[in-house]
């Protein structure tokens, strides 16, 4: 066959025969790490080449048709195109360096996140400034990109119609979205250690807890009026306090003189008529 090498041509008649259009057997007896089996070049820079031992570098693009599959390892891992997605599937994606970038991120089942570091902490880290790590005891942090601070954890939305969590020096607060104004807290039950207080308007009235005791300060306690339904306030009958203290009130029995109060170290009975 006698022709240009940019211009051959070759028939395959025979369905039974592999054929190779180009072939080329080298025996590598000695040669430079960097010797090539090909190399295609444009103005004396390659553009296409294939090394010897069969890695393949290109200087520009590779253009793969709708629904191509770049396959590892005969279908170890392969990476399939469709419309707008590229679907990996085999095994896993790890980034080493640097970030992904990508309007959405689907994830069909677990999402393992083994990250880089900012600063001495390894963790999540958002474009606009928010910061998630993790450690192996589960702990999870919030944080700015500089790890000095952290605004607000919004939930559904950014606007007053939206709660959302704020962090105040060693405070939790719960906020809007927009952070105008504190948000209500809905709870079917509310613990607190001992010694806790619940303080209002930043301590204009407060509710301190003690032993046995709820101490009410900066203010007064004013009850509902009574209605047809209940009594504005019920002093239940019990067992008289071992140690009384000064202003104790306790109801004993309901005789007309089971009604007693701890002045100036004795305890007196209200008697009712």
């Amino acid at each position: 066959m006698t022709t240009n090498i940019y211009d051959m041509a070759d028939t395959w008649t025979a369905g039974a025969t592999t054929y190779s259009a180009i072939k080329m057997n080298v025996t590598d007896t000695a040669s430079a790490a960097d010797s090539l089996l090909l190399d295609l070049l444009v103005g004396g820079s390659s553009m296409f080449n294939v090394g010897k031992t069969g890695n393949v570098s290109i200087a520009n693009d590779i253009l793969l048709s709708s629904g191509s599959i770049i396959n590892f390892n005969s279908g170890d891992v392969t990476l399939t195109h469709s419309a707008n997605t590229l679907t990996m599937a085999g095994g896993d994606l790890t980034v080493s360096v640097g970030f992904i970038t990508a309007s959405r991120i689907v994830v069909s089942s677990d999402l393992l996140v083994v990250p880089a570091s900012i600063g001495a902490t390894q963790g999540i880290a958002f474009s606009g400034g928010g910061f998630i790590s993790g450690d192996s005891s589960g702990n999870i942090a919030v944080l700015n990109n500089a790890q000095a601070g952290f605004g607000l954890l919004k939930f559904g939305g950014t606007t007053s119609s939206f709660p959302a969590l704020k962090r105040s020096s060693t405070e939790l607060q719960v906020r809007l979205a927009d952070d105008s104004a504190y948000a209500t807290l809905g709870a079917g039950g509310l613990n607190l250690s001992s010694g806790s207080i619940i303080s209002f308007d930043s301590g204009d009235v407060t509710i301190t807890h003690g032993a046995n005791l709820l101490t009410v300060a900066g203010g007064q306690i004013t009850f509902a009026p009574t209605t047809t339904s209940y009594a504005a306030f019920n002093l239940p009958t019990g067992t008289a306090p071992s140690a009384p203290v000064d202003g104790d009130v306790w109801r004993e029995d309901n005789t007309n003189t089971g009604l007693k109060i701890r002045v100036n170290g004795v305890t007196k009975t209200i008697t009712l008529s």
